[in-house]
């Protein structure tokens, strides 16, 4: 990882459902970014396995690479992050994703050093400000394709294959 980055982000796949994970080696902490998070009251998405995962994975970061800044630390997971949630009985859980993740990378550059808290106000407040689904999953449907038109597909519509990509 390089030092500046602060973040790990990942897509989680789980029971037909995407989710985003971060990390960060800095707050030795991974936090769960569910579009579809569940209401109190109802049970828990299991992240067990990924879970498992991370705490393997910091063990060793900790034990085998001696990173002295985080010895002894714990690592701790944050299940309830606020996010923007995609409606109720909708398969657009992926288009979500990919909205956090563009959100998250847009707004927490490397060199932005924002506290845990203020980045649960940031998520928090655009959760609850609401917004229109149809106009949030066509803009990354259209994001999606740009990037596909013009990274991966050649003018005469063939891939490329291999050879070096234009970057636009």
């Amino acid at each position: 990882m390089h030092k500046q980055r602060r973040y790990v982000l990942t897509l989680y796949h789980l029971d037909e459902h995407w989710v985003v994970v971060a990390f960060t080696f800095e707050e030795g902490s991974v936090t769960y970014l569910d579009p579809l998070r569940r209401k109190k009251g109802y049970e828990q998405r299991d992240f067990k396995a990924v879970k498992t995962l991370f705490e393997e994975a910091w063990k060793k970061a900790v034990t085998e690479y001696e990173l002295p800044s985080y010895g002894g630390k714990k690592i701790t997971h944050h299940r309830n992050f606020p996010c923007i949630q995609q409606p109720q009985g909708t398969i657009f859980c992926g288009y979500y994703c990919a909205y956090i993740i563009r959100n998250w990378i847009t707004n927490f550059k490397p060199k932005t050093k924002m506290t845990y808290q203020q980045m649960v106000d940031y998520f928090k407040t655009e959760s609850e400000y609401g917004h229109n689904p149809p106009v949030l999953v066509f803009d990354i449907q259209r994001e999606i394709a740009t990037i596909l038109n013009k990274e991966v597909l050649k003018e005469n519509s063939d891939f490329y294959e291999g050879e070096v990509v234009p970057m636009y």
